[in-house]
């Protein structure tokens, strides 16, 4: 039969307010477009719509954007590939994440490319070099173990030798 009114009042209730909710959404996102074409700045229209600014450097490959909130792993080469499309001094493109969640950004300045100093790098540079030498010093050990196998040493002595003790993989 038919429902009656309290059956479907809750469920009516909650699809007038999502379809405001919608509305009132598609005319802040009008209005937050207008602004920006006005080339207000971004810092404003957030404290308008009570938005979140993050202020953010950002090189080419993005990982900086894990700073922002909410900008979850899978969209920050979006954003960043946006970003460096844009041109300081015009009207960059919105980023939408999802229907309902949109990136915004101002480009302040454009530093040009350069060499990173020591500083920036070092870190990377003694992780990158440790791993080679420990693989390294790894493929030289495997490599010196087979070759003393293969010459017929018996595992366990080899094992001892390295102190280290052979054991069966039987059950």
């Amino acid at each position: 039969g038919t429902p009656t009114y309290e059956q479907v009042k809750d469920q009516v209730a909650k699809n007038l307010a999502v379809a405001k909710a919608k509305a009132a959404y598609a005319d802040i996102q009008d209005q937050v477009e207008e602004l920006r074409a006005a080339f207000k700045p971004l810092k404003d229209v957030a404290a308008r719509y009570k938005l979140p600014v993050t202020t953010v450097a950002v090189t080419q490959g993005g990982a900086e954007l894990s700073t922002v909130p909410g900008l979850d792993e899978a969209n920050r080469p979006k954003v960043a590939t946006a970003i460096f499309a844009a041109s300081v001094g015009k009207l960059p493109p919105t980023v939408a994440i999802t229907a309902t969640d949109n990136v915004y950004f101002e480009l302040s300045k454009v530093d040009e490319a350069r060499d990173q100093t020591l500083d920036e790098v070092k870190d990377k540079v003694t992780d990158a070099w440790t791993a080679k030498q420990t693989a390294d010093a790894l493929a030289a050990e495997v490599k010196s173990i087979t070759a003393e196998l293969d010459g017929g040493k018996a595992f366990q002595d080899l094992a001892a030798e390295k102190s280290q003790f052979a054991r069966s993989a039987r059950r």
